[in-house]
């Protein structure tokens, strides 16, 4: 399978701390994605894919379109992130600074792409499912890649509003605990906005007019879904 890795890196300044704070720290921060590019399978029905359409989108009867039960394409986009912090010394030599050296996320997708097995024998069906189907992991491996240097600057402005702050010894884990809180729920309001973006751009893929359009390609080539 062919990957793609794409990372973002930055170092955030680290201004002199001033008498009784804690130094400030250049925080390395990352943001990947980890993209493995589908194969096509032909194990499922048609009747077997329109259920699970069915399923997820409610009742799509009014399509009426046979071929909108080609293909489907399954695969959420998956999340990770890794914070890395060390428990320093205060100036005062009494308190301790908890303080992030290095932050990463990464984008995890490896979509799976289901045609219908009776399209094997309708070649000019089966190459526009594949390509409709291409379309949809194509465009959420574009959305996330536009996402990644939000994510990165999210996370940079994150870190410079929250730098170390000295705790006694007894109050390390609930601050270490706090800067994790920040860190996921910096990456929670952009991970929101990205959501918003990628299912209007998937809708944007799928209105019922193309299934008609793409029909018309494919003339004197029918298929049924329900397989009986």
């Amino acid at each position: 399978m062919k990957r793609l890795f794409l990372a973002a890196a930055i170092l955030l300044y680290a201004a002199p701390a001033q008498a009784g704070e804690c130094p400030a720290q250049a925080v390395k921060v990352g943001v990947s994605l980890d993209y493995t590019a589908p194969k096509e399978d032909t194990s499922l029905r048609a009747a077997v894919i329109a259920a699970g359409m069915k399923e997820e989108k409610g009742d799509w009867d009014s399509l009426k379109r046979d071929h909108a039960y080609n293909g489907v394409t399954l695969g959420f986009t998956q999340a990770s992130e890794d914070i890395k912090i060390e428990n320093r010394k205060a100036p005062d030599g009494k308190n301790y600074c908890p303080t992030v050296t290095e932050a990463n996320f990464t984008f995890t997708y490896a979509p799976s792409v289901y045609i219908a097995t009776e399209l094997a024998s309708l070649p000019c069906l089966y190459n526009v499912t594949a390509a409709h189907e291409k379309k949809h992991y194509e465009k959420t491996r574009q959305t996330i890649e536009e996402f990644i240097p939000k994510m990165k600057q999210a996370l940079e402005r994150h870190f410079k509003k929250t730098p170390p702050a000295a705790v006694p010894a007894g109050k390390v884990p609930a601050a270490r605990y706090k800067i994790k809180e920040g860190f996921l729920n910096a990456i929670s309001i952009v991970m929101e906005d990205y959501a918003v973006a990628e299912r209007k751009a998937q809708d944007e893929i799928d209105p019922p007019e193309i299934f008609l359009k793409d029909s018309v390609l494919c003339s004197g080539e029918f298929l049924f879904p329900e397989g009986n």
